[in-house]
């Protein structure tokens, strides 16, 4: 049976020619998000590739990843969970590209059901993390929810009678009932949005996983973006995109991979909105770094000046 074969695009990252892998179908497969990850990461500079690659290609960063790491651990003794099998961590590679189901948890965004294709990523050191958060400042629907993943929340509210029992008691239960099951069929949540911004750094990268769709995310100016790996959407733009993940396509766009408005969108003004206020934000931050400079000059140059003073003070009363 031939290997799937993977449309390429070229994305230039940190100033360096790389390619990244787009998606087969409408889902994006965890193989395609770590592929990708470590082309943009630790992958050579790329000037010339081909327009296509097969699963093996892809899949050859992320197993050479897991034999240095596995090894690394061997070599120094280091103890490590029994997890830590390597036969089994290299069987989970080749099923990467038919997809993963990792389930969330409620209360934090790196909260996640354990399982082995999970523990794929934390010995790859990789963030992986999801928007599905409950905001605690909800206290009612906080703690009607409790600590429960997705899959146990979609298995209670499905059940017969299993909304009522969950919402009993409470202070308007027909309110929370639509409440939860909002919650439940959502994938990314405001609450879980604004977590979100607060977990990933500046300029750092990480997957994130949303209803078992896995993305690199990256964060730029103080906003979160998916890379986008449609080829559809690539082709018809011609090169590789970056897109501002929001609740609504409404808030949505596109950029390049330098961070410029992508011409011919639909929403471009929403783009061209966010690079004047970007660029508005460096603007103050030259300002206030010169302010910064200047008064730091003013202070050495009156450190000098009063050095001078008492010193001729200290020539005086020595004279």
């Amino acid at each position: 049976m031939s290997e799937s074969r993977y449309q390429l695009a070229r994305a230039q990252f940190n100033g360096v020619n790389k390619f990244i892998a787009c998606q087969l179908s409408t889902e994006s497969s965890p193989l395609i998000a770590l592929s990708n990850y470590f082309n943009l990461t630790v992958g050579p500079e790329c000037k010339d590739f081909p327009p296509f690659a097969e699963e093996s290609m892809l899949s050859k960063p992320i197993m050479t990843a897991l034999e240095y790491t596995v090894s690394h651990y061997a070599k120094h003794n280091i103890s490590v969970p029994g997890f830590l099998n390597k036969e089994r961590l290299l069987q989970i590679v080749p099923s990467l590209a038919k997809g993963l189901h990792l389930i969330p948890g409620c209360r934090r965004c790196q909260d996640f059901i354990a399982c082995d294709e999970l523990y794929l990523f934390y010995v790859l050191n990789i963030k992986v993390i999801h928007g599905w958060v409950c905001d605690p400042n909800d206290k009612e629907f906080f703690s009607v929810l409790g600590n429960c993943s997705r899959s146990t929340l979609l298995k209670s509210i499905s059940r017969p009678g299993g909304l009522a029992k969950l919402v009993e008691g409470t202070s308007n239960p027909s309110s929370l009932s639509k409440k939860i099951q909002k919650f439940a069929e959502s994938g990314l949540t405001k609450y879980g949005l604004r977590i979100l911004h607060e977990e990933i750094g500046e300029r750092q990268l990480a997957i994130i996983c949303i209803n078992d769709q896995f993305d690199v995310i990256y964060k730029c100016s103080g906003d979160l973006f998916v890379l986008e790996t449609d080829g559809h959407v690539l082709t018809k733009f011609g090169e590789a995109l970056w897109k501002r993940l929001t609740l609504t396509e409404e808030e949505s766009f596109y950029v390049t991979m330098h961070f410029d408005p992508v011409k011919g969108q639909k929403n471009i003004h929403k783009a061209t909105e966010w690079l004047e206020r970007k660029l508005s934000d460096v603007d103050d931050c030259g300002d206030k770094g010169k302010e910064q400079a200047s008064k730091k000059g003013r202070d050495r140059s009156s450190q000098v000046s009063n050095v001078g003073i008492w010193g001729d003070k200290a020539k005086g009363r020595g004279s």
